[in-house]
């Protein structure tokens, strides 16, 4: 494969000496054809592509204007209601058309500049005789609702005929639109829509003589098109990065296409072959033959000059795989001053390296190991607090108050049950009575405001489930299900055995969680492969995540909740026993 490879290269690198005299001679009389009609059409494409992009730019600036002035933003909150039309004054049209009509001022590429009301009303500076009266967006091809789905962005609209414009200027326009939303509270209050005359674009693309031209936006719809040659436009409408030639039966096109790194507009240009090419073609056939000769030399002389340069390097493939199959005592004894000598030195420097690294991490692996449990030595005895907890029992019990040596003991059976790292799976009924003593003290605090009802099938409590899996579940659905409610409110746990999995249910009538944070929710819990969660799920994604790790993606936790009605959390598991010794 590398001799192979070698070989090419000193084929290739022959043959240019060789080939370099037809190369200057084809490249002279026809690639410069071609180069300056493309550098030349490509400079006028980026010209053309600039004064749109200030076009649309100061377009997008000018659609800004009704945001900063109170008084058109006035008259716009009174047709807000789009449920009905609300006439308007002659005032109210007057500001708005005094106000376009600033804005129209020197701009003889516009057609008209107008404000549509949520109501349907056409504020514009143009003559009434000139405008309906009365917009209506079924009537539009869709530009409307790209509009408003761009909440507040400016969009550009590609050639449309508006239906608001009467039969005098029923031609179609290419422009801007933007959603007007209110500064203070968004509230969107209607449309500002720039038409822009199709002869502005005639009038750019006029310095780009014998050519066929196609201006398209983003979305590759059509703006503006002069020619005839539709499937020919279609089949390059592609993205070229370099210009490319395309075929229409008999006839020959160069298609170059330049599209706007700022707005996304694009103009593709198609130039007939015969403006380009006539007396290279000869010429090239000259060009192959000289080369077909020289190709032919350069190849017999490339094979005897690859064998030189391969053999060393098959030698140092063959140390590297020693090193790649464990052999890091590997050492290459090429002695040579060139490039291979001073690859092979370094090859060597490198397995030295690895060496020294690996006895280095190993000696610091040992340090941290070290470090680490000196560190929990230093750590308060957790003993120290089961004791304190006792002697707190203790001084309850002699007080005769038994409901504080009740929720002393539970807290330390929860406590025990916490900070107990040796087991990562328990049996359900030892998760169960944790939650019963975590259920008894929140049922302490809370009073009648808790109840809990149980459905527990004494079948599932002997298989294992992730410690710690329910409670943070529960306290869920306490905290932010119940105890924000006065009246308080009701937990139903399940634990039932279904075919060959668990099926464990935590649901409360609480307040519920609105479809968004649910969605949310959701969302995350799917994303559990990418360490993604939000501060309102971390307990809740990470039950999920260690049972998908265990289990899979057939187990793990499910949500449902709508406001007011309460949360329902179900986790299912497999069925697994603890294996007997």
């Amino acid at each position: 494969m590398l001799r192979r490879k070698i070989t090419l290269i000193f084929f290739l690198l022959t043959l240019l000496p060789l080939g370099i005299l037809g190369i200057m001679v084809y490249e002279r009389f026809s690639n410069t054809l071609e180069q300056n009609a493309v550098q030349s059409t490509q400079r006028v494409a980026i010209q053309i592509i600039n004064n749109l992009d200030l076009l649309m730019s100061d377009l997008s600036r000018l659609s800004l204007s009704p945001l900063y002035d109170k008084s058109v933003l006035s008259i716009l909150k009174k047709h807000s209601d789009s449920s009905k039309r609300f006439y308007r004054s002659a005032a109210d049209n007057e500001k708005i058309s005094m106000f376009l009509s600033a804005l129209m001022y020197k701009r003889s590429e516009l057609q008209g500049i107008h404000l549509i009301s949520n109501d349907g009303n056409v504020f514009s500076h143009m003559d009434r005789n000139e405008l309906r009266p009365w917009f209506d967006s079924n009537q539009e091809n869709g530009w409307v609702d790209e509009v408003i789905k761009a909440n507040g962005a400016a969009v550009i609209l590609p050639a449309h005929t508006p239906t608001y414009y009467r039969f005098q200027h029923q031609d179609q326009h290419f422009g801007i639109g933007r959603l007007v939303r209110d500064p203070n509270t968004y509230t969107p209050l209607g449309i500002m829509k720039i038409d822009v005359k199709m002869e502005y674009m005639q009038e750019l693309l006029s310095s780009i003589a014998g050519a066929l031209v196609r201006v398209e936006d983003a979305q590759g719809r059509l703006i503006y098109e002069e020619g005839s040659l539709a499937e020919v436009f279609d089949r390059a409408a592609v993205e070229l990065d370099t210009p490319q030639w395309l075929y229409d039966q008999d006839k020959k096109y160069l298609a170059i296409k330049h599209t706007s790194a700022e707005s996304g507009l694009s103009i593709l240009c198609l130039i007939p072959e015969d403006d380009i090419l006539q007396e290279s073609k000869q010429l090239g056939m000259v060009t192959l033959g000289f080369m077909l000769v020289s190709s032919m030399i350069a190849f017999g002389l490339s094979v005897v000059s690859s064998k030189q340069v391969v053999r060393p390097i098959e030698e140092l493939k063959m140390s590297m795989e020693r090193v790649q199959h464990g052999r890091l005592d590997e050492r290459i004894n090429i002695r040579r001053k060139d490039e291979i000598g001073k690859l092979a030195e370094g090859f060597n420097n490198m397995i030295e390296e690895i060496n020294r690294l690996i006895n280095e991490i190993y000696e610091k692996g040992l340090r941290e190991k070290e470090a680490e449990f000196k560190a929990l030595q230093s750590q308060i005895n957790p003993h120290f607090i089961y004791n304190t907890l006792e002697s707190i029992n203790m001084l309850a019990l002699e007080k005769d108050n038994y409901q504080i040596s009740d929720m002393v003991t539970g807290l330390g059976h929860l406590l025990r049950y916490s900070t107990d790292h040796r087991k990562k799976m328990v049996q359900i009924r030892e998760e169960v009575a944790v939650l019963k003593s975590y259920i008894f003290i929140m049922q302490t605090r809370l009073g009648e405001r808790l109840e809990v009802e149980w459905d527990v099938d004494e079948e599932a409590l002997d298989f294992l489930i992730p410690k710690l899996s329910l409670q943070p579940v529960v306290e869920n659905a306490i905290i932010h299900g119940i105890s924000s409610l006065e009246e308080g409110g009701r937990v139903w746990i399940s634990i039932i055995k279904e075919d060959n999995c668990i099926r464990c249910t935590i649901k409360d009538n609480g307040a519920g969680m609105p479809d968004k944070q649910v969605k949310a929710i959701t969302s995350n819990l799917a994303r559990v492969d990418n360490n993604v969660q939000t501060r309102d799920s971390i307990g809740l994604w990470n039950i999920h995540r260690r049972i998908v790790l265990l289990y899979g993606r057939r187990y793990g936790l499910t949500i449902q909740s709508q406001m007011g009605l309460g949360t329902s959390v179900v986790i299912t598991i497999p069925t697994m026993k603890e294996e007997s010794n």
